[in-house]
């Protein structure tokens, strides 16, 4: 029952994140029902809330000394997993206002942001789709690692070029201030999910070697 409500999380996280851009799947979840996806993105929000606070009563009320050594450490796992999900989709929720201010932006540089940023969530989107249906643990082990490399050089690539428009004065100071803010909490959430999916998806020896990659948000 663990198992199978934290993977509904997960698809949860991710159509939220969708939502944020307006976006949809690219194919119909079995696993996001439509009473779900339809909500609008603050009723996600407080849905996922809610749901967060039943996995969670629930793993505490389990009876962890009937469990192997294997069963607990994999319950552990799964509960760490919903939590970083919440802490993606709290800062998919911060992001918000940002998003539709560089939405409706009569700023070509603020609209590109926007514009750049969807398209970056939909080829997110699809790596974390592909992660989650992989039929073996080799297979998601390296889509796993490829997405992280892949959220940690975006970052890195995004905060140069905002000090290269910076300096080329085509944003003011308190552009730059907004936009690194909001470039900070994306991947944030983007590293959350990361590690949601990570904690699911893999095995210990798999997730210890994976947690000893190098971080990227300081």
């Amino acid at each position: 029952a663990l198992e199978k409500e934290t993977k509904r999380f997960i698809y949860y996280t991710l159509d939220f994140l969708l939502h944020a851009f307006d976006l949809e799947y690219h194919e119909q979840s079995e696993w996001v029902e439509k009473n779900f996806h339809d909500k609008s993105f603050s009723g996600k929000y407080d849905y996922l809330k809610l749901l967060h606070g039943e996995i969670h009563s629930y793993y505490i009320g389990m009876n962890k000394e009937l469990l192997e050594q294997k069963e607990r450490e994999r319950a552990e796992h799964i509960i760490s997993a919903v939590r970083n999900c919440m802490f993606s989709a709290k800062s998919i929720k911060d992001s918000h206002g940002d998003i539709e201010q560089f939405k409706n932006s009569s700023s070509n540089v603020k609209f590109q942001v926007y514009m750049d940023k969807k398209k970056e969530v939909d080829e997110f989107s699809q790596m974390l789709h592909a992660c989650l249906v992989r039929p073996t643990q080799k297979a998601m082990y390296d889509d796993v690692v490829v997405l992280y490399n892949r959220v940690q050089k975006g970052y890195a690539a995004q905060l140069k070029g905002l000090y290269q428009q910076q300096a080329s004065h085509q944003l003011t100071e308190v552009d730059i201030s907004t936009l690194i803010n909001f470039n900070r909490e994306f991947y944030a959430a983007y590293k959350a999910i990361v590690w949601a999916v990570k904690d699911f998806l893999l095995e210990e020896e798999q997730s210890r070697y994976f947690a000893e990659l190098p971080g990227f948000i300081r």
